[in-house]
Formats: structure tokens, C-alpha cells, sequence
């Protein structure tokens, strides 16, 4: 139980640390579009959801999934770029350590 724990934090950790790299790379436009601007309010909703889950695992791995789901809502198209489900696959690894800890979830 102790190792998946953490071995989900690390998950997070690396997905925070790429995130970091490929934000700072980036250009931006002087004008993004109405879906685009929702995009990146929704996924800094999931990025803060990544750190939340380190104190909450069950809140912040459902902040995660909702974010995810809300994106896919604004743009659809995501669904076909795999690694958009990573982070949603890190928030249900959450979910089922919260679960798991909470006795939730039969050991």
C-alpha cells in the first residue's frame, strides 16, 4: 500500500517536472482562441489538482478527472493524442490509493 502510494507520487512528480519543461519552451500566441484560453484554465485546474492529490489523494485525483473531463467537453479532439490520458490515468491511481487507504477497497 505504502509503495503504490508513493510510487503514484512520483508518477506526479514526473509529470510536473515535464509540464515545467514544456511550458517553458513554448511560445505563445498574442491571440489564443476562446476553446484554447478553456484549454490551459482547465489543464492549470488539473497541474494544481497533481499537487493537491499530495495532500488529498481523493480530492485531488477527482480534481484531475474532472479537469480532463471538462477538456475533453471543450475539445473533443484530445481524445485521440494518447498522452493526454496521462494525467487522468495519474488521477485515478490517486482515486484507487485514496480508495485503498480508506479501506475502500478490499487489500
Amino acid at each position: 500500500m505504502r509503495i503504490f502510494r508513493w510510487l503514484v507520487r512520483v508518477c506526479s512528480l514526473l509529470f510536473l517536472a515535464f509540464q515545467a519543461v514544456s511550458l517553458s519552451g513554448e511560445s505563445w500566441p498574442v491571440m489564443l482562441s476562446t476553446p484554447d484560453q478553456i484549454g490551459l484554465i482547465v489543464w492549470a485546474l488539473i497541474l494544481c489538482g497533481m499537487v493537491l492529490a499530495w495532500r488529498s489523494e481523493g480530492g485531488g485525483g477527482f480534481i484531475i478527472i474532472t479537469g480532463f473531463i471538462i477538456q475533453v467537453a471543450v475539445q473533443p479532439d484530445i481524445l485521440t493524442i494518447w498522452t493526454m490520458w496521462v494525467a487522468p490515468a495519474i488521477g485515478g491511481l490517486f482515486v484507487i490509493s485514496w480508495a485503498m487507504s480508506e479501506g475502500h477497497w478490499s487489500r
